[in-house]
């Protein structure tokens, strides 16, 4: 159990550290959510190979967000790690409406998932 401790607390740090990155590179008024969820967020992880999971809401697109986001990702600090992340824009959402918005094919129970997340950045907009 120690090990696994001493794992969390390592991913924990991975997960502040890539939150400061995303605040500097993007701007932290643009961030409206910045989630960390999965099975590394809650310790729940078997092995080293699981992945980092984290949900990034912006308050609108711009076009070098992408660009910014793989910079970041490329970084010696991330890049030997699997990150899965999630983009999405908050005028997009709200465009839908909250009711109606879908993230990809993921089912709406997604979202339920996602209010029990880590907040990292800005507040849990689901």
């Amino acid at each position: 159990m120690m090990a696994m401790n001493k794992q969390n607390k390592h991913d924990d740090l991975i997960a502040r550290n890539l939150a400061e990155m995303i605040s500097q590179f993007l701007g932290a008024k643009r961030v409206i959510s910045f989630l960390y969820f999965g099975t590394r967020a809650f310790g729940l992880s078997v092995n080293k190979c699981s992945d980092f999971d984290f949900m990034l809401v912006l308050d609108r697109y711009l076009a070098s967000d992408s660009l910014k986001i793989r910079k970041i990702l490329q970084t010696k600090s991330f890049v030997n790690l699997d990150i899965n992340l999630n983009l999405m824009y908050l005028s997009d959402i709200e465009a839908r409406g909250r009711l109606n918005f879908q993230i990809r094919a993921l089912k709406k129970t997604f979202y339920k998932y996602l209010e029990e997340s880590k907040l990292l950045i800005g507040k849990n907009i689901f």
